[in-house]
């Protein structure tokens, strides 16, 4: 979830929910709730949802038994392709360099690329946020290499030991990781040529998390749900919180 691409004085208007489901689900799943449940949270009134696949090939031409060539996706309606998440790094072996091929892929077909980054192994604890900074930002770095800095780009940070963990990465180690992103030479590169750029956090993200990383300008831009949006009472409480921190901002400016 994250607000809209509308200019800065008017993008907390609306709230963005990204859907990525299962490959076997249709192809234009999207989020949708009763009409009721809208008009029951004023700041739900203005909402956008968009559909999302998790897994591409970098090489277009050639179609991969268990890979999606970008061009595909496109073709059946997909506006954000996940990639370099963790399991993909972990079990398929996947790298930044390799992340970065099929984000240029992504750009190419006319789509936006969500690239995972985060430190750490799974069931490791936080270390020392100096060097989370570096790792992560070293990562945006390699991933976005190549990638046309004029395009739409996600950026989903997930510390590897907070995913499945009993809570997330703390407040402060989050905020910091996500000034290093910002203040990255990659990022602001791609801010001065008119990239637009979102930060999410992800890792047991769930309910009451993102007001506390929306503080200012240098704060997340949305959440990245994991298994807090399996559980149907938890996701749109979640939703609504999002909604109501966007709604207030909008309305101071």
């Amino acid at each position: 979830m994250s607000s809209s691409q509308l200019p800065r004085q008017r993008r907390r208007r609306l709230t963005t929910c990204l859907c990525s489901p299962p490959s076997t689900s249709p192809p234009t799943t999207q989020v949708r709730f009763p009409e009721q449940q809208q008009q029951q949270q004023q700041p739900l009134q203005k909402f956008r949802s968009y559909s999302a696949r998790k897994t591409v090939t970098g090489k277009i031409p050639v179609l991969l038994q268990g890979r999606y060539p970008p061009c595909v996706l496109s073709e059946i309606g997909c506006s954000i392709v996940e990639i370099g998440h963790a399991e993909r790094r972990r079990y398929f072996g996947e790298t930044d360099e390799i992340t970065s091929k099929k984000a240029q892929a992504v750009v190419r077909n006319g789509m936006i690329p969500l690239i995972c980054v985060g430190e750490g192994e799974p069931g490791g604890t936080a270390g020392k946020i100096e060097e989370a900074q570096e790792e992560v930002v070293r990562q945006v770095e390699k991933c976005l290499e190549g990638v046309d800095p004029t395009k739409e780009v996600w950026l989903a940070y997930e510390p590897v030991w907070a995913i499945g963990a009993k809570e997330p990465a703390g407040v402060e180690h989050v905020r910091g990781v996500v000034r290093a992103m910002r203040q990255g030479q990659v990022v602001r590169e791609r801010k001065e040529k008119g990239g637009e750029m979102r930060i999410m956090y992800g890792g047991s993200a769930g309910p009451g998390l993102f007001g506390q990383l929306k503080e200012d300008e240098d704060g997340v831009d949305g959440l990245f749900l994991g298994r807090f949006a399996h559980e149907e009472g938890q996701f749109w409480k979640t939703i609504c919180e999002v909604a109501e921190v966007e709604f207030k901002e909008g309305s101071k400016n």
